[in-house]
């Protein structure tokens, strides 16, 4: 009697430390069952976090087409925004114009990654995505800060 109660007493103990409801014991002299009848709430909320997070995954792919016909009209602006910029040097002389003329070749080359990369993300799949399109955005960044410290830059080299 007493291995019966405590074989019930491990069979239960055993459910709730596995995060499970109370379970249905079944004890006979051979074995000892434990049957789940229902999900916990950890169980349950658990399950949420993969889906959502499998449904952020989904979407974020989903989006690949905007994104990436976003990004293309930005690059469209930020090269419009270079040839004025090269309009600009011309404005400088001396070590100024040398100065501008590097900054301009430093945020081409920097134009000439964010293309690559975007390239990549054209190509991207859903598994690689989730890689390609964080380094698609930090170039990006990187080619919008260098062009607008050039701006800057150029700004105060051509006082009117």
């Amino acid at each position: 009697m007493q291995h019966s109660i405590l074989s019930r007493a491990f069979a239960i103990a055993i459910g709730l430390t596995a995060g499970c409801t109370t379970p249905e014991v079944t004890v006979d002299k051979d074995a000892i069952t434990v049957v789940n009848p229902e999900p916990t709430a950890h169980e349950t909320v658990r399950t949420e976090i993969k889906e959502t997070a499998q449904a952020m995954k989904d979407y974020s792919y989903t989006q690949k087409t905007k994104f990436i016909s976003e990004t293309r009209r930005e690059l469209t602006e930020i090269q419009s925004e270079l040839e004025q910029f090269a309009d600009g040097i011309d404005q400088s002389e001396g070590q100024a114009k040398a100065d501008a003329q590097a900054r301009l070749d430093t945020v081409r080359e920097k134009l000439t990654l964010v293309k690559t990369r975007l390239g990549q993300a054209e190509n991207a799949t859903e598994v690689t995505w989730n890689d390609v399109r964080p380094a698609l955005q930090k170039s990006r960044d990187e080619l919008k800060e260098s062009l607008e410290n050039s701006w800057e830059w150029l700004s105060d080299k051509i006082k009117p």
